[in-house]
Protein backbone atom coordinates (compact mmCIF):
# COMPACT_ATOMS: atom_id res chain seq x y z
CA UNK A 1 0.00 0.00 0.00
CA UNK A 2 1.00 3.49 -0.74
CA UNK A 3 -0.14 6.60 0.92
CA UNK A 4 0.36 10.13 -0.10
CA UNK A 5 -1.00 13.13 1.66
CA UNK A 6 0.21 17.08 1.55
CA UNK A 7 2.30 17.91 5.29
CA UNK A 8 -0.39 17.90 8.09
CA UNK A 9 -2.40 15.58 6.18
CA UNK A 10 -2.79 12.98 9.03
CA UNK A 11 -0.63 10.34 7.39
CA UNK A 12 1.46 9.41 10.46
CA UNK A 13 -1.26 8.84 12.32
CA UNK A 14 -3.25 7.08 9.53
CA UNK A 15 -0.48 4.68 8.76
CA UNK A 16 -0.23 4.04 12.85
CA UNK A 17 -3.98 3.14 12.97
CA UNK A 18 -3.50 1.06 9.65
CA UNK A 19 -0.67 -0.76 11.13
CA UNK A 20 -2.91 -1.88 13.97
CA UNK A 21 -5.81 -2.81 11.71
CA UNK A 22 -3.30 -4.97 9.16
CA UNK A 23 -1.79 -6.87 11.72
CA UNK A 24 1.32 -7.94 10.29
CA UNK A 25 2.25 -4.89 8.07
CA UNK A 26 5.35 -2.77 8.10
CA UNK A 27 6.19 0.74 7.25
CA UNK A 28 8.49 2.94 5.79
CA UNK A 29 8.74 6.51 4.68
CA UNK A 30 10.50 8.47 1.91
CA UNK A 31 9.97 11.20 4.16
CA UNK A 32 12.55 9.13 7.14
CA UNK A 33 15.10 8.61 4.33
CA UNK A 34 15.04 12.03 3.16
CA UNK A 35 15.63 13.26 6.49
CA UNK A 36 18.51 11.00 7.55
CA UNK A 37 20.09 11.90 3.77
CA UNK A 38 19.55 15.99 4.60
CA UNK A 39 21.33 15.02 8.43
CA UNK A 40 24.22 13.67 6.62
CA UNK A 41 24.82 16.73 5.06
CA UNK A 42 24.11 18.71 8.06
CA UNK A 43 20.70 20.18 7.53
CA UNK A 44 18.14 19.60 11.12
CA UNK A 45 15.49 18.95 11.13
CA UNK A 46 14.54 22.49 11.39
CA UNK A 47 16.06 23.33 7.68
CA UNK A 48 14.98 19.96 6.13
CA UNK A 49 12.48 21.76 3.82
CA UNK A 50 15.43 23.76 2.44
CA UNK A 51 17.71 20.44 1.54
CA UNK A 52 16.01 19.40 -1.37
CA UNK A 53 16.78 22.63 -3.48
CA UNK A 54 20.03 22.68 -1.93
CA UNK A 55 20.63 19.18 -2.95
CA UNK A 56 19.77 19.72 -6.37
CA UNK A 57 21.86 22.85 -6.74
CA UNK A 58 24.78 20.96 -5.08
CA UNK A 59 24.89 17.94 -7.75
CA UNK A 60 23.52 15.19 -4.46
CA UNK A 61 21.38 12.81 -5.69
CA UNK A 62 18.74 13.13 -3.43
CA UNK A 63 15.75 12.29 -5.15
CA UNK A 64 17.96 9.79 -7.07
CA UNK A 65 19.02 7.97 -4.00
CA UNK A 66 14.87 7.80 -2.74
CA UNK A 67 13.68 6.76 -6.03
CA UNK A 68 15.93 3.72 -6.19
CA UNK A 69 14.87 2.77 -2.55
CA UNK A 70 11.15 2.83 -3.57
CA UNK A 71 12.09 0.96 -6.90
CA UNK A 72 13.85 -1.83 -4.66
CA UNK A 73 10.03 -1.67 -2.90
CA UNK A 74 8.44 -2.52 -6.30
CA UNK A 75 10.42 -6.02 -6.41
CA UNK A 76 9.63 -6.97 -3.23
CA UNK A 77 6.73 -8.64 -2.29
CA UNK A 78 6.34 -7.59 1.43
CA UNK A 79 3.13 -6.04 3.82
CA UNK A 80 4.11 -2.48 3.45
CA UNK A 81 2.55 0.65 3.83
CA UNK A 82 4.86 2.90 1.82
CA UNK A 83 4.48 6.92 2.91
CA UNK A 84 5.58 8.66 -0.21
CA UNK A 85 4.80 11.25 -2.66
CA UNK A 86 5.70 9.24 -6.05
CA UNK A 87 4.78 5.70 -4.16
CA UNK A 88 2.30 5.23 -6.73
CA UNK A 89 4.51 6.31 -9.56
CA UNK A 90 7.32 3.76 -8.58
CA UNK A 91 5.18 1.11 -6.68
CA UNK A 92 2.52 0.56 -9.62
CA UNK A 93 1.05 -2.27 -8.18
CA UNK A 94 0.53 -1.28 -4.97
CA UNK A 95 -3.13 0.31 -3.18
CA UNK A 96 -2.75 3.63 -3.97
CA UNK A 97 -4.37 6.14 -0.78
CA UNK A 98 -4.32 9.90 -1.42
CA UNK A 99 -5.59 11.54 1.49
CA UNK A 100 -7.61 14.79 0.36
CA UNK A 101 -6.66 17.51 2.82
CA UNK A 102 -6.78 20.95 1.04
CA UNK A 103 -3.31 23.31 2.14
CA UNK A 104 -5.43 25.52 4.20
CA UNK A 105 -6.46 23.39 6.49
CA UNK A 106 -2.90 21.32 6.20
CA UNK A 107 -1.13 24.87 7.34
CA UNK A 108 -4.00 25.51 9.83
CA UNK A 109 -2.74 22.03 11.36
CA UNK A 110 1.03 22.73 10.94
CA UNK A 111 0.84 26.36 12.23
CA UNK A 112 -1.27 24.79 15.56
CA UNK A 113 1.69 22.20 16.41
CA UNK A 114 4.50 23.67 17.85
CA UNK A 115 6.79 20.97 16.75
CA UNK A 116 6.08 22.15 12.62
CA UNK A 117 5.56 25.64 13.27
CA UNK A 118 8.91 25.83 12.97
CA UNK A 119 9.97 29.80 11.87
CA UNK A 120 6.34 30.85 10.71
CA UNK A 121 4.81 33.61 12.08
CA UNK A 122 1.32 32.60 11.04
CA UNK A 123 -0.94 30.63 8.79
CA UNK A 124 -0.74 32.25 6.10
CA UNK A 125 3.31 31.96 5.40
CA UNK A 126 3.16 28.27 5.98
CA UNK A 127 0.51 28.07 3.39
CA UNK A 128 2.82 30.13 1.36
CA UNK A 129 5.09 27.99 2.07
CA UNK A 130 3.46 24.61 1.50
CA UNK A 131 2.21 25.85 -1.78
CA UNK A 132 5.74 26.83 -3.12
CA UNK A 133 6.55 23.28 -1.86
CA UNK A 134 3.90 22.02 -4.11
CA UNK A 135 4.82 23.93 -7.08
CA UNK A 136 7.74 23.40 -6.94
CA UNK A 137 7.93 19.56 -6.58
CA UNK A 138 5.20 19.29 -9.11
CA UNK A 139 7.08 20.88 -11.48
CA UNK A 140 10.19 18.81 -10.93
CA UNK A 141 8.56 15.80 -10.98
CA UNK A 142 6.62 16.92 -13.92
CA UNK A 143 10.11 17.62 -15.72
CA UNK A 144 11.70 14.33 -13.98
CA UNK A 145 8.84 11.68 -14.97
CA UNK A 146 6.18 13.17 -16.52
CA UNK A 147 3.96 12.53 -13.65
CA UNK A 148 1.96 14.70 -11.38
CA UNK A 149 1.34 13.92 -8.11
CA UNK A 150 -1.59 16.18 -7.32
CA UNK A 151 -3.87 14.23 -9.85
CA UNK A 152 -6.60 12.38 -8.12
CA UNK A 153 -6.90 9.75 -10.86
CA UNK A 154 -3.25 8.33 -9.69
CA UNK A 155 -4.85 6.83 -7.12
CA UNK A 156 -7.13 3.61 -6.07
CA UNK A 157 -8.51 5.44 -3.26
CA UNK A 158 -9.32 9.41 -2.60
CA UNK A 159 -10.47 10.31 1.04
CA UNK A 160 -10.67 13.41 2.35
CA UNK A 161 -9.46 14.19 5.71
CA UNK A 162 -12.24 15.52 7.51
CA UNK A 163 -13.20 12.58 9.59
CA UNK A 164 -11.41 11.29 12.42
CA UNK A 165 -8.38 9.40 11.93
CA UNK A 166 -9.65 6.24 12.84
CA UNK A 167 -12.82 6.68 10.37
CA UNK A 168 -10.05 7.52 7.93
CA UNK A 169 -7.65 4.43 8.43
CA UNK A 170 -11.11 1.88 8.75
CA UNK A 171 -12.63 3.37 5.07
CA UNK A 172 -9.01 2.53 4.12
CA UNK A 173 -8.58 -0.81 5.20
CA UNK A 174 -12.53 -1.88 4.15
CA UNK A 175 -11.39 -0.40 0.41
CA UNK A 176 -7.87 -2.15 0.93
CA UNK A 177 -9.73 -5.21 1.42
CA UNK A 178 -12.41 -5.05 -1.29
CA UNK A 179 -8.97 -4.04 -3.91
CA UNK A 180 -6.91 -7.14 -2.84
CA UNK A 181 -10.26 -9.42 -2.96
CA UNK A 182 -10.04 -8.07 -7.03
CA UNK A 183 -6.88 -9.06 -7.78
Amino acid sequence: MTIHGVPASGKSKTVEWLLRLLGNYSHTSTGAIARKIALEYGFSEEKFDTFPKYARDNNIPYDQLIDNHLKELNNKNENIIVDSRLGYFFIPDSFKVLLNTPLKIAARRMFKDPKRRGKYQNAVEVYKHLLGREQSDRKKYLELYDTDYTLKTNFDFVIPTTFRVEEVANMIFVEFGIWCAAK
